[in-house]
């Protein structure tokens, strides 16, 4: 994107989904680029947080959890069985260790580490 969209701003993150697409919707159709993206925001009028799952035709999903690539054959179910609306931080934590370990097991490729 257009250095429009910095880290150093906050914008809200329909207008972020929406410009990106605005702007990029055509190249992409031209191109036959695929699209796929996990869009995390904090909507300021409900105070809660937002997760998003944009695919390449720019249709949105509200979501309550995703992974995007290879990995999500390992780690979705993870989420399936873990997940819950009332979950704290700790558990959330300890589901992304789930998820690690999983990879790490399963994953054919070697990660190299993780943030």
């Amino acid at each position: 994107m257009p250095s429009l969209l910095s880290l150093e701003e906050k914008w809200p993150t329909i207008f972020v989904q929406e410009y990106g697409f605005s702007n990029d919707t055509e190249t992409d159709i031209q191109n036959a680029y695929q699209v796929l993206m996990i869009l995390a925001g904090y909507n300021v009028l409900t105070k809660k947080p937002t997760l998003n799952w944009i695919d390449n035709l720019g249709t949105r999903a509200a979501v309550p959890y995703c992974a995007h690539g290879y990995g999500a054959y390992y780690t979705m179910s993870i989420f399936d069985r873990y997940h819950r609306e009332d979950i704290n931080y700790e558990e959330g934590v300890d589901i992304i260790r789930k998820c690690i370990f999983e990879l790490d097991k399963r994953l054919p490729i070697s990660s190299g580490g993780y943030l």
